[in-house]
């Protein structure tokens, strides 16, 4: 890793660097010349444990979620993290049994949209296609986020675009 301190405003020396599972510690450093503050930051990137990987190829969508979790606590909101979570809890687990990322396919994620297509909603009718789309898009953005963070290596639901094609919604009624 190339240890490179950085200077502020005020001519002071600062690190911040991202570590594996998303976090990004800092330390101002202060005034010093440039060799010093290279060793200061060396020492402060050092001080940090490693962490141990979970991009095996057993990692499982839960662990996935939860990384996403953890890594997007300070950056969604309150409510979205629930939503998020809610879903993953709800309707993907169920569905997907915790099967690994590595297993899971194209053909398993369009089999689940078909499922969800035929489940009842609150209301009695199907549930609607924006429903589906949204439960879609959050599980492509988990798994591009673990992807991002080198949790695993690929997500299997990129370059798919055809085939995973999203529903087109009802258009809207004009009043």
């Amino acid at each position: 890793m190339n240890i490179t301190p950085c200077k502020d405003k005020k001519g002071r020396y600062y690190i911040r660097f991202r570590r594996e599972n998303g976090e990004r510690p800092y330390q101002l450093l202060g005034f010093m010349p440039y060799r010093k503050a290279q060793e200061e930051a060396l020492k402060f990137v050092n001080s940090f444990a490693p962490i141990a990987k979970v991009g095996t190829p057993a990692t499982t969508i839960e662990q996935c979620l939860n990384h996403f979790l953890r890594v997007n606590a300070s950056r969604l909101s309150e409510n979205s993290l629930d939503e998020i979570q809610s879903y993953f809890v709800n309707k993907f687990l169920p569905y997907f049994s915790n099967k690994p990322v590595a297993d899971l396919t194209v053909a398993n994620v369009v089999a689940y949209r078909d499922h969800r297509l035929t489940q009842p909603g609150n209301s009695g009718k199907t549930i609607a296609n924006g429903t589906v789309n949204r439960e879609l898009a959050i599980l492509r953005a988990v798994l591009n986020a673990c992807v991002e963070d080198e949790i695993i290596k690929y997500s299997p639901l990129a370059g798919h675009k055809k085939s995973l094609r999203r529903l087109k919604t009802e258009p809207r009624r004009g009043i």
